[in-house]
């Protein structure tokens, strides 16, 4: 279970006794939640998943750093966060990947591209330039 109320000593309290979580204050807190639990890249799934909650891009995350999140955008985030700790990969949490600078939709169904096989599309791409293309002609 996540327990984001008493993760974090920058909370802050509304008029109604609820916390108050800023953009920010989820990133601080998910680092380390992530972390302990020996996700690759902590703070890096922490911002994309957030990004993602909040259907922005992850620039917007520090230009609005202080920005308040509702209830239904913590939830959806705190939902997210239970998946990746549970192993299940990013871009499935996602649903879509770039590949070959292709955005690419992913599903349970599908393999997740990984950054390795770009390189194989080069050398292939590479060697196939390098054969000959032989035409045939039909002769009367």
């Amino acid at each position: 279970m996540i327990e984001m109320e008493t993760s974090t000593p920058e909370k802050k309290i509304t008029a109604s006794g609820k916390t108050q979580w800023t953009i920010i204050k989820l990133i601080r807190w998910a680092t380390p939640y992530l972390k302990t639990h020996d996700i690759d890249s902590p703070r890096a799934t922490g911002e994309i998943l957030l990004a993602h909650a909040l259907k922005v891009k992850r620039i917007d995350l520090y230009l609005n750093f202080d920005q308040p999140l509702v209830a239904e955008e913590l939830n959806t985030f705190k939902m997210l966060i239970k998946r990746r700790i549970r192993r299940e990969p990013v871009a499935y949490i996602l649903g879509a990947k770039e590949f070959w600078s292709m955005g690419l939709k992913i599903t349970q169904d599908v393999l997740i591209p990984r950054p390795e096989t770009e390189c194989l599309v080069e050398v292939a791409l590479n060697f196939l330039s390098k054969i000959p293309v032989f035409t045939i002609t039909a002769h009367s």
